[in-house]
């Protein structure tokens, strides 16, 4: 009986230690639920795994809305983090984000990418993961208003955004963690914020020169030709453009690897080809309906 028991309360030991180890990388209790049958073939309700982790733990944050916004992190400089810093500057969105419960207004950090392409939602996912951080799935939704399909990531690491923040409020932070990963960087601002336009160039768009200069030296330091231009757009907010000329451009996407808009025949131009032709379908539809408009275009 005595050896039983002490077997039972090695394992309950290892148990607690795992889940504290979950939790701390900003698993909810459905994905600990998840990972102790997958990995232990153990089955634990709700109410049990929520009496260990806020009786025996003592885990504060065990509030259900709370459970993933106080995840400790600290960056460490490395591939996925100076991809993740690129993203950011680009399509990547970070702030808070309003949740009603019971009446109740929940206020959430929040990292956020809302993009067309799902291989480029999903690797950002696999870096964001990378980091020992959580995040959501990669969720696919269709926009009424825009006519098109998004996939979307959400990572609720409070400790993760306000660093991104920073970085965004402070460009000239940037370089002490992404220097010697330059290529990762690129790749994600060139994801978010690039194209490869059919003349065979790449281009680099973006307002902020801050970030624009943080792109230029990094394409100093990979030996790779390029030129600033600025456009301005009157109404909005002018746009800072990184061009790489045609020669240079297929060094540039072999060194940096993208995942999307590494072709003008990859899915990502399809894409833009199919709706492009779309759009002028409609138009055309309009245009036939109306022989005003039709002759206002010539």
């Amino acid at each position: 009986m005595e050896v039983s028991r002490m077997v039972r309360k090695i394992l309950n030991d290892e148990v607690l230690r795992i889940i504290k180890e979950l939790r701390e990388k900003g698993y909810g209790y459905k994905r600990i639920r998840k990972y102790l049958k997958e990995h232990y073939g153990l089955e634990v309700s709700n109410s049990t795994l929520r009496y260990r982790i806020k009786i025996v733990l003592g885990d504060k944050n065990a509030a259900r809305n709370a459970a993933v916004s106080e995840t400790p992190w600290e960056p460490r400089r490395c591939p996925e983090l100076a991809y993740i810093i690129g993203v950011t500057l680009g399509d990547g969105y970070i702030g808070l984000c309003k949740k009603y419960s019971k009446g109740k207004c929940i206020k959430r950090y929040v990292f956020r990418l809302k993009v067309r392409d799902k291989a480029f939602a999903e690797e950002v996912k696999k870096a964001i993961e990378r980091l020992g951080l959580h995040c959501t799935k990669v969720i696919e939704y269709y926009d009424g208003r825009d006519k098109a399909t998004y996939y979307s990531v959400y990572c609720y690491v409070k400790r993760f955004v306000l660093f991104l923040r920073s970085l965004k409020d402070h460009p000239e932070d940037v370089w002490q963690w992404i220097e010697r990963y330059e290529t990762y960087f690129l790749k994600g601002l060139y994801e978010s914020e690039g194209c490869l336009h059919k003349s065979g160039k790449v281009l680099i768009y973006n307002t902020r020169r801050e970030f624009i200069d943080i792109a230029t030296r990094c394409l100093q330091r990979l030996g790779i030709g390029y030129s600033v231009s600025f456009k301005d757009k009157r109404v909005h907010k002018g746009v800072w453009r990184v061009y790489i000329p045609a020669r240079e451009a297929k060094r540039f996407l072999t060194i940096i690897k993208p995942v999307i808009k590494y072709s003008r025949d990859d899915p990502h131009y399809q894409r833009v080809k199919k709706e492009r032709e779309e759009r002028q379908r409609r138009r055309l539809k309009t245009s036939k309906g109306h022989p005003k408009l039709l002759r206002g275009r010539f």
